[in-house]
């Protein structure tokens, strides 16, 4: 990550040499929601969210009161730990999750917005929209890149003595693709800095990873299936520097 910033304040410097004055820099980090969609053999259905970190940084440029922008941004995974009922066939989530480095993806954006200001240019509104190419951090065809248990000692031991549940996480592809609008509220200082708080809604086109869930008893055997679409509300602050200061408007 650390590379990505260096890289990113290089291309600043060299785009302010050549008088590229609408040339700035930002930060966010923030947290989603994922939405999961359960469903098991008995046709029982399970759907929720699941919080997990974001955080990343973009360059950009601004023209009059339009932006566009591009960066580099991880996105972590948490799968929700789903109890199954066997007396009532009904899944529930329980409060524990499980997340793991490489079952995120690598995020970059291309986002294009519009600033309207008020309050004497001090605060502003900006809608965007963002194209965004998502990379899954790991990913292998066959293999698995994650899993959980419950009252399963791993690294399989199964008993039916007590009602347990494993479930094994694959990825869907290497690459997906997305889209995501969203509405930003900023505070502007001096002209030069920006501090901001930013809503999203981010929609993929395809799933970016899916569970393959199985609920033992000593009666019975359930299979399930746990898909995330890529779907997900965000919520991020940010800051933003420009590293040519702006003339105010009137």
């Amino acid at each position: 990550m650390k590379k990505v910033f260096i890289i990113l304040i290089l291309t600043a410097v060299v785009g302010t040499a050549v008088a590229q004055t609408g040339l700035y820099i930002g930060y966010e980090n923030g947290f989603k929601m994922d939405k999961f969609n359960y469903v098991n053999g008995k046709s029982k259905s399970l759907t929720g969210v699941q919080p997990v970190e974001v955080l990343g940084g973009y360059l950009g440029y601004k023209f009059d009161n339009y932006t566009l922008e591009t960066g580099f941004y991880s996105y972590g995974t948490n799968t929700p730990i789903i109890h199954y009922d066997f007396s009532t066939a009904e899944p529930s989530k329980t409060g524990g999750a499980v997340s793991g480095t490489g079952m995120g993806q690598w995020v970059i954006p291309v986002r294009i917005g519009r600033e309207f200001h008020f309050s004497k240019n001090k605060f502003f509104i900006k809608p965007e929209i963002s194209f965004s190419t998502f990379i899954a951090k790991e990913y292998s065809k066959d293999q698995p890149i994650g899993g959980w248990g419950e009252n399963i000692s791993f690294p399989g031991n199964i008993s039916t003595s007590t009602d347990s549940t494993l479930a094994i996480t694959y990825g869907t592809k290497r690459m997906n693709f997305g889209i995501e609008p969203s509405i930003l509220i900023g505070y502007r200082i001096k002209e030069k800095f920006d501090i901001s708080l930013k809503g999203s809604y981010n929609s993929c086109f395809s799933p970016l990873y899916y569970e393959t869930i199985t609920h033992y008893s000593s009666e019975e055997i359930v299979t399930a299936t746990n898909t995330f679409y890529g779907n997900a509300f965000l919520l991020q602050i940010g800051v933003k520097y420009f590293f040519a200061k702006r003339e105010k408007k009137d």
